[in-house]
């Protein structure tokens, strides 16, 4: 499950297995964590009632615990299969330059290439027929 804050944007991803085992582990402080007070005080005040034998149910509801929780203070339910939003960059590729010998004619060459790293712009270098010495970023 995953939830995003509309707000700011934040996203939280809650694994159902994992929360099961959290809060079988760790009690009460899972249901904090994961701002669920009201059923971390439920299950405190059943695990005192119980003598502690509620544990061994309680921690099976967390995830639907936690998923309430999240939907009342407002935050969206996001589908699993919904890739994470990545803020959109205007261009990936670097400008480097490159500085080497020519393959053909052995004179000193150097050559400008947009690339997504320095050793993808080494890459394209050599194959442009040049022997890569040394690669200068350009910002």
């Amino acid at each position: 499950m995953r939830f995003r804050n509309p707000q700011n944007g934040y996203i939280v991803h809650v694994d159902p297995v994992v929360a099961i085992l959290l809060t079988y582990l760790t009690g009460c402080l899972y249901l904090i964590v994961h701002r669920a007070w009201a059923y971390a005080l439920i299950g405190f005040f059943l695990a005192i009632l119980t003598c502690c034998m509620s544990w061994l149910i309680y921690p099976v509801f967390a995830p639907q615990m936690i998923k309430s929780t999240y939907l009342a203070q407002g935050w969206e339910l996001l589908p699993d299969t919904d890739p994470i939003p990545v803020p959109k960059s205007p261009n990936l590729l670097g400008r480097y330059k490159l500085v080497g010998v020519d393959r053909e004619t052995g004179f000193d060459t150097e050559l400008i290439v947009d690339a997504m790293s320095p050793d993808n712009a080494r890459v394209k270098g050599e194959t442009k027929g040049m022997i890569v010495t040394s690669v200068i970023t350009m910002g």
